[in-house]
């Protein structure tokens, strides 16, 4: 079985490192970089580009897939379970539920990009756990980009934006931060700085692979050898370095290719 991973660059290798961490398998990771960032993008462009690369992977044998990107989720995940119903499609949506679940009476802050925090999905889950009114919204969208451009993430600015988006924050209102872009978590320690710390920083990694692991033991699946390709819409000569960082693997344990079709 192989298990595809979608996002628009690297944020959701967030999430693929705690499924090579749990599951050895083979791993198809597309980053569409040619056209990041989705959270800024109009609905009509993130679903264009998200199609496109989810039938990439399903062209490509994955029968298992992981949508690592919040925005496409939020916009694309139900009409991709209409099209194409014998694929398992595996979503991430900010991880407000167990955030309110031990909120203990206060707030919980989530932080995504702008159109995630617009999308009905979000507003449909917030108003299930009736918790309008113990959550806070926030975008964050410069981070994407501190992340994605240039030789290495540039954890100084990303130090620099939180610190000046926390300024009219009053952190004794809130039990949780919720990081609801899977790019956030590159950044824990930088918020880390910021926040007290008996404020939980949850994100929806861990959850997404516990699912993840779920639908593959449906199928029977026997454990194989681990095997990772990553596959970019265009070419970044940074992209692998990066990547080989955040997933704690050396470069040559990885098939890396460039797409220019995608």
């Amino acid at each position: 079985m192989k298990i595809g991973f979608f996002d628009s660059g690297l944020g959701g290798l967030t999430i693929l490192k705690e499924a090579i961490n749990k599951l050895n398998a083979k791993y198809i990771y597309v980053g569409d970089i040619l056209n990041s960032p989705y959270g800024i993008k109009s609905k009509e462009e993130v679903k264009k580009y998200t199609f496109k690369n989810i039938k990439y992977l399903i062209d490509e044998g994955c029968k298992v897939i992981v949508i690592a990107c919040n925005t496409a989720t939020s916009i694309c995940i139900n009409d991709l379970r209409n099209m194409y119903k014998d694929i398992c499609f595996i979503g991430t949506e900010p991880a407000i539920k167990p955030a309110i679940s031990s909120s203990d009476h206060k707030k919980v802050l989530v932080m995504a990009t702008s159109l995630t925090l617009k999308e009905e999905k979000l507003q449909n889950l917030i108003n299930r756990l009736d918790a309008k009114n113990e959550t806070v919204l926030l975008p964050m969208d410069k981070l994407v980009r501190f992340a994605e451009d240039g030789e290495k993430i540039n954890y100084n600015l990303a130090d620099k934006y939180i610190k000046e988006k926390f300024l009219n924050v009053n952190f004794e209102d809130f039990s949780s931060i919720v990081l609801g872009c899977t790019h956030f978590p590159l950044f824990r320690e930088e918020f880390k700085k910021y926040i007290p710390k008996d404020i939980q920083i949850i994100d929806s990694a861990s959850g997404v692979v516990n699912n993840m692991i779920s639908h593959v033991n449906e199928n029977k699946y026997l454990e194989e050898n681990l095997d990772i390709t990553i596959v970019l819409t265009k070419e970044n000569k940074y992209f692998l370095s990066k990547a080989c960082d955040i997933l704690d693997i050396q470069n040559e344990r990885i098939n890396y290719q460039i797409n220019n079709n995608l």
